[in-house]
């Protein structure tokens, strides 16, 4: 299965190419920390194990995300839980030197779209680490809204997002017909009048958009 964006296209993958994955789960060092392994890296064992999970929960799946040149941006995981009518993101993750140059975002609503598009779905939940403020702003402007701190499977302390099918079609239809203080692009579709992000990861000129989605 694969999806397609302007900028990005994820594709599903299994087991069989974690070791090619190794490089997008390990490209958040701070991350990785903060998630509970110390040494800022996983290891294929670990990885494989990890993907095996969350192929094992209904509509587990494991998505490589790369850019429109095929460089490896990051890596995500979908499932549907906890019951039918919920999708989840179980993991949206930038590498490091591919962050605040849009990915995350195009990333997120690829996987909103497909979550919704699922017959049955009502809403889409995730979680992120209470002290990762960068994906608690990013999920927050996303329109999620914020439950209270609860621990994850592996003893982390976290907050639970949800955004409702009502609250993703309303900004579709913001998206797509903005308010009269956002600025047009060259295509005429409406931008927020702020600095734009670059398509490719530069290193002097990706640092305008907003933070990592790196959340779980």
């Amino acid at each position: 299965m694969e999806l397609y964006g302007k900028r990005l296209e994820l594709t599903s993958v299994g087991v069989e190419v974690a070791e090619e994955l190794l490089p997008a789960y390990n490209g958040d060092e701070r991350f990785l920390r903060w998630s509970g392994y110390d040494a800022g890296k996983m290891s294929l064992e670990t990885l494989q194990a990890d993907m095996q999970e969350t192929l094992s929960y209904p509509g587990g799946t494991i998505w490589r995300i790369t850019d429109l040149a095929g460089q490896l941006v990051g890596a995500a995981e979908t499932v549907l839980w906890p019951d039918p009518e919920s999708g989840w993101i179980g993991l949206l993750l930038i590498r490091r030197e591919f962050q605040r140059c849009g990915y995350g975002s195009a990333a997120a609503q690829l996987l909103e779209d497909y979550l919704f598009s699922l017959s049955g779905i009502k809403k889409i939940g995730l979680a992120v680490l209470v002290q990762n403020a960068p994906a608690l702003a990013f999920w927050e402007k996303r329109g999620y809204l914020r439950d209270e701190p609860v621990k994850d499977n592996h003893g982390n302390e976290v907050y639970r997002y949800h955004l409702a099918r009502e609250g993703y079609n309303l900004k579709m239809r913001l998206a797509a017909d903005p308010p009269l203080n956002e600025s047009r692009g060259a295509e005429g579709r409406g931008k927020p009048a702020q600095p734009a992000r670059i398509a490719y990861p530069r290193a002097r000129s990706c640092r305008a958009g907003d933070g990592s989605p790196n959340q779980q």
